[in-house]
């Protein structure tokens, strides 16, 4: 039997033997979080690990985890602690590199600028960025974190971190995901549990936005979804207010082109009915912006390569080491 092992370190401190620990990360939180339950009688040195101005660990230390089967350790997080709680348990709650960025107090002004250069203009921290123009922007007392979040709601431009680093542009990167395959039954059954169900496409409600920024600066936004009753698709410039919406930004497009992207996507998203989310074992890791083949020979309606949205990567003394993978759209 596989035995799991763990290895904490926070600012030099080394150490086992939590109680728990949870790795949430998803390209639509902006942030990832780990959050790890150590016992309150934790001791170093035969000094017990307190909190406080006196303590051994404080908020803005840095944090790497790293998780799984012995003797094979993975790092799962790299961040700093944002919060401390004693009780019964230290609770420990940490985020990645955003933490930082949400520290950073930014006021600029820019009659037109790339997004590189934006960037580079924002922040010290390393980055990736999708070739983009952004033009008027105006940053008034605000952190580098709340402008990447504008960015996101303005622009459509996702941000997250990925190795220290911050990247600023698509949800997924389609040349870059590894590709997991996972059975949900049969000999090769590799899922500990899945709470996946399988929708009708006509009893979806999914609606597609185009944002298209031009080169004076004016957004133009599509919207793309089908009828309930009649069933014809509905191509329209007015925000229809309902159902699972997914956005999608291509800069210097015109309505017509814009209407060709999120048609496709949408015809993407109604080709899956699968919804939910899948349980597999911490081996072999899984990040958002992977994609999961999935395999069923009882359920052949749930086969199929899924984008992964979201990863809750968990351990516990009593439950072992999950993964708990959630799917977007079909590949």
């Amino acid at each position: 039997m596989k035995r799991i092992d763990t290895e904490i370190s926070i600012n030099g401190v080394v150490f086992s033997g939590a109680n728990s620990i949870e790795v949430v990360s998803s390209w639509e939180d902006m942030t990832d979080t780990c959050t790890i339950l150590i016992p309150n009688k934790f001791k170093r040195n035969n000094k017990s690990i307190t909190v406080g101005d006196n303590g051994f660990f404080k908020r803005g230390d840095e944090v790497t985890v790293k998780m799984g089967y012995f003797p094979n350790l993975e790092t799962r997080f790299e961040g700093f602690i944002r919060r401390i709680t004693p009780d019964n348990l230290i609770t420990i709650e940490c985020e990645d590199l955003m933490f930082k960025l949400k520290q950073e107090p930014v006021t600029k002004s820019f009659k037109s600028i790339s997004l590189t250069d934006f960037l580079s203009e924002l922040t010290t921290e390393s980055f990736q960025a999708v070739d983009a123009t952004l033009g008027k922007f105006r940053i008034s007392r605000s952190t580098v974190a709340k402008v990447l979040d504008e960015l996101q709601n303005s622009y459509g431009l996702i941000s997250y971190i990925r190795n220290k680093v911050l990247r600023v542009g698509l949800a997924y990167y389609p040349d870059e995901g590894k590709t997991v395959q996972l059975h949900i039954d049969g000999i090769k059954g590799n899922i500990a549990e899945n709470n996946l169900e399988f929708i009708e496409s006509n009893e979806l409600q999914i609606i597609i936005k185009g944002s298209s920024m031009q080169a004076n600066n004016e957004i133009i936004e599509r919207w793309a979804y089908y009828d309930n009753l009649s069933g014809l698709l509905v191509l329209t410039s007015d925000d229809p207010k309902k159902g699972e919406t997914d956005t999608l930004s291509v800069p210097l497009q015109t309505a017509d082109q814009l209407d060709g992207f999120i048609t496709q996507r949408l015809e993407k998203r109604l080709s899956t009915g699968i919804t939910g989310t899948v349980t597999a074992f911490l081996e072999p890791i899984v990040s958002h912006g992977d994609v999961i083949d999935l395999k069923s020979k009882k359920f052949p309606e749930k086969e199929g390569k899924y984008l992964v949205k979201r990863v809750a990567t968990s351990m516990t003394v009593s439950g072992g080491g999950r993964q708990e993978i959630e799917l977007d759209i079909k590949k």
